[in-house]
This record gives C-alpha cells, sequence and structure tokens, in this order.
C-alpha cells in the first residue's frame, strides 16, 4: 500500500511533462496502433472536454513501413488534432513500403479531424505556432528522444514543468 501511494507512474507512458493552465505536454513510448489507440482513449478520460493533440515520430523498425499505416490512421482517429512528424530513417525504406505522414493526414481530414504533416521538429514548431489552442493536451508518440521536441514544445509554448 505504501508503494502504490507513492507510484508516479510509468516513464514514458502517458508521463506529463509540463501541466499548466495553457497546456500540458505528455510523453508517451507509443510507436505501434494498439498502444496509441489506448493512451488516447486514456486521455480522453484523463482530460475529459479537452483537445488531444497527437504528435507522432514514425521512428521504429514498424512504424517507418507502410504496412500499419491504416491501423495508425484508425488509431489517430481518437484524437481531436493530429501533427505526423518524419524520420530521417524513413529515407531507407523502399518508397512502396514506407509510412506517409501525408498520406495519414489527408486521410485524417477527410474523416474530420485537423491533421497535418510539418515535417521535422523545426517544420513542427512552427506549425504549432498558429495550431496551438490554450488548454491543449499534447501527447508526443514516439520510441526515441524525437530530435527533443518535448522540451521544445514546453519552451515554445511557455508551458514550464
Amino acid at each position: 500500500r505504501k508503494g502504490l501511494a507513492s507510484f508516479e507512474g510509468v516513464k514514458r507512458r502517458m508521463e506529463v511533462i509540463a501541466n499548466t493552465d495553457d497546456v500540458t505536454v505528455v510523453d508517451d513510448f507509443g510507436h505501434h496502433p494498439t498502444a496509441v489507440t489506448l493512451t488516447l482513449a486514456a486521455a480522453r478520460k484523463r482530460w475529459p472536454g479537452r483537445r488531444i493533440t497527437a504528435v507522432f515520430e514514425p521512428r521504429s523498425a514498424t512504424s517507418r513501413r507502410n504496412i500499419f499505416q491504416e491501423a495508425f490512421i484508425e488509431a489517430f482517429s481518437g484524437a481531436d488534432h493530429v501533427v505526423i512528424g518524419t524520420h530521417a530513417r524513413l529515407a531507407e525504406i523502399e518508397e512502396s513500403k514506407r509510412f506517409s505522414p501525408e498520406q495519414v493526414a489527408n486521410a485524417l481530414r477527410e474523416r474530420g479531424l485537423v491533421a497535418s504533416a510539418p515535417g521535422d521538429v523545426d517544420g513542427i514548431l512552427s506549425y504549432f505556432t498558429e495550431a496551438y489552442r490554450k488548454g491543449d493536451v499534447i501527447i508526443v508518440f514516439s520510441n526515441g528522444d524525437f530530435g527533443g521536441l518535448h522540451g521544445k514544445l514546453v519552451e515554445k509554448l511557455g508551458a514550464g514543468a
């Protein structure tokens, strides 16, 4: 009981890294459609009534391939706003088998979501200059450091921890 009372959660699984009245920034290791689906469903329960923004880096060996692309489209449909980044290693995958951030964003827009594929970390940060709304919950999905995006978002949006 003592241990459970002090348990703060697992690192990189819905780990809140900044939380203010303006924005909540969350780090999540999710890099598979099932993990994304479950995390977004949990976020809806944890932050009811707030806009949920999913930011995704296709970094893992499987997420860089289009084998799960349709499943990712389904998974990200659980968010209100989706930002699909890129990763340098996408170019290692044959184009016919490569995950396409643009195709995912287009499919999500066709479903009525706000979605964008602004490219690298700098493109994502620039995108958030216009796309951010006070009160957003921004969940960053990556199995890596995403080029330091988490901290850069916190700095850019003024969401001190």
